[in-house]
């Protein structure tokens, strides 16, 4: 449930105090008692569990969001402190759920909060927009929800292109983009422990032969590498002894397995090379001064040999194995072929351009990640160190500004199609300084449009749909958008589904628990509508093809692969400034 206010220059803390008390009155004659920002009912459920309302309040510009959700707490009898928990009393957006939840509103409120704000009279009132927001505004910005990304392979069938939503779909039917020139064989080095031989030779066995395990409604039977990828795959062991690796320090294990990957790739010429920890190697994936095994081996083989983590544990989750191994799949054919599937319509005029900020105990580094065109065709991770390593704070100067504009129009001349550059989009995890957009501005002097953006999931907003002014049973549509000020957009890039491609006739929610919290955009510079900016962001959403999750990441993958870059920068010195997404991932 989302309530909504606008008012000039707003004291938040004041409002905060203000709403806390007029609730917490209110629900006197419910039965309600409440702690810090906890609503309760009276009578508990089970023992020391109670049932009642979370309750947040967040600004952005002059607006002021009132959260409230259905959640379940549990007493300590000994200090009377309410922890929330996670345990189900009733199934998530039950709808009695959400029907208490929408009569304690009602009752509250009694259809609208009034309150006095320095001899201003300041209401929350009812104005149904779709999606469960209340507006007391006389403005209202445009809102809706935009349809999902179609993805492609770019392959005809019965005289129609393949298309959907979600790429398992296209899988299932006719496979992955196909590549020419690309090898009909994918040579996969496997570094495994010699005491657990089944290890290796399951993971062997499925990608080979397939699940034999059947579909559920969101992934399709993996029925092998070949079958699904149409592509034959070889493998070459090399075994290491799990007692040698644990008597060693974290780093020099690392430098062990990369001592292994160099020896498969010169002597085998391995494509690609699997390294398999067994649970007695969990000691050595991080230490107490900061070493990360993934993050180091990744800096130490960028450029060099493209590798797939894989652990004895993941495998032995109870998540569906289908998914795990289509999961794998595609990370070994987009690290050794190329990216596996594209949006089926994007411009090849624009680049987009994601930057992070990592903090080392040298001070601010920065990663980029740097699409060549909307399809992610020739995707190319930036390393970009500020100059000044005694920086504390993630902005850039005018000259660093600049100076990484210079290096993607370097990159991106060398493609062959510099020309062709109408667009430059640039997303951030921090917001952008005037000389930051000075900085910018002359790199990308001659482009037509470009346009920056700060992007932040830091958001503590959610929200619900409605249907016929009542609470609906499933979170908000993914596709929601909600312009909160001429250059401020509330996205939902996580939320409800339907579509026939995921669960024919059925809503489907990936994140399963929870309400979806929406991602906040702020434009800083750039002319584009609401329409290209949420088209955009939910398109590069589907192509992240480093992760486990289904139709989509919450995140775009501009934001996400600047964020792996930060991280992996954090173990030492990378030797180029350019480097293939497919040694990173």
């Amino acid at each position: 449930e989302i309530l909504l206010l606008s008012i000039p220059s707003i004291d938040i803390n004041i409002v905060k105090t203000i709403l806390k008390q007029l609730i917490v009155r209110s629900c006197l004659c419910l039965k309600i008692q409440n702690y810090s920002n906890t609503l309760y009912f009276e009578d508990s459920l089970n023992g020391d569990i109670y049932e009642g309302l979370k309750f947040s309040i967040e600004q952005l510009n002059n607006y002021v969001f009132l959260s409230l959700n259905v959640s379940y707490f549990s007493l300590n009898s000994n200090d009377y402190t309410f922890t929330k928990i996670n345990k189900q009393i009733s199934p998530l957006f039950n709808k009695q759920q959400y029907e208490k939840l929408h009569y304690l509103i009602n009752k509250i409120f009694e259809d609208k909060l009034d309150f006095n704000y320095f001899n201003s009279n300041v209401s929350f009132s009812q104005n149904q927009t779709g999606f469960g927001a209340y507006f007391s505004n006389d403005k209202l910005f445009p809102s809706g929800i935009f349809l999902d990304t179609l993805l492609t392979n770019g392959k005809i069938k019965n005289e129609v292109t393949e298309k959907s939503i979600n790429h398992f779909k296209i899988f299932e039917s006719s496979g992955a983009v196909d590549y020419t020139f690309s090898p009909d064989i994918i040579k996969i080095g496997i570094i495994s422990p010699k005491e657990k031989q089944s290890f290796r030779d399951k993971i062997i066995q499925v990608l080979c032969n397939g699940t034999k395990d059947k579909k559920n409604q969101i992934y399709p039977e993996f029925n092998g590498f070949e079958s699904f990828f149409g592509k034959k795959i070889m493998f070459y062991p090399l075994e290491y002894s799990i007692s040698g690796v644990t008597t060693m320090n974290p780093k020099d294990a690392c430098d062990r397995f990369i001592r292994g990957c160099s020896n498969l790739v010169n002597n085998k010429q391995v494509d690609i090379v699997l390294i398999c920890l067994s649970k007695e190697l969990e000691c050595i994936k991080k230490d107490e001064n900061g070493f990360d095994f993934h993050d180091y081996l990744k800096l130490k083989c960028a450029s060099k040999y493209k590798t797939q983590i894989i652990t004895e544990n993941a495998l032995e989750t109870s998540d569906n194995i289908n998914k795990k191994f289509i999961n794998l799949a595609t990370a070994i054919y987009t690290k050794t072929i190329g990216i596996p599937w594209k949006p089926l319509e994007y411009d090849k005029n624009t680049v987009y351009l994601g930057i992070g900020f990592g903090i080392t105990p040298k001070g601010i580094t920065m990663g980029c990640s740097q699409l060549f065109d909307g399809s992610g065709q020739g995707l190319k991770l930036l390393l970009s160190k500020v100059s000044d390593e005694s920086k504390k704070n993630p902005h850039l100067s005018k000259q660093e500004a600049y100076n990484v504009g210079i290096k993607i129009r370097e990159l991106y001349s060398k493609t062959g199609h510099y020309n062709d550059i109408t667009r430059v989009v640039i997303h951030k995890t921090t917001s952008f300084r005037k000389e930051e957009i000075e900085g910018f501005k002359q790199s990308f002097i001659g482009i037509e449009d470009f346009e920056l953006y700060w992007i932040s999931e830091k958001i503590n907003i959610k929200g619900f749909s409605m249907f016929k002014n009542d609470p609906g049973f499933y979170p908000i549509a993914r596709g929601t958008a909600l312009q909160i000020a001429d250059n401020e957009l509330l996205i939902w890039t996580d939320g409800t589904i339907k579509n026939i491609d995921v669960i024919p006739d059925k809503n489907h929610y990936q994140s399963a628990r929870g309400i979806p919290k929406p991602i906040l955009v702020k434009k800083y510079y750039g002319k584009s509508s609401i329409e290209l900016i949420t088209n955009d962001i939910l398109t590069l959403t589907k192509m992240n093809f480093n992760s486990a999750d289904v139709i989509y990441t919450k995140m775009p993958v501009t934001i996400s692969y600047a964020n792996v870059v930060t991280q992996i920068i954090k173990q030492g010195e990378l030797e180029d400034y350019v480097i293939d997404f497919q040694y990173i991932m």
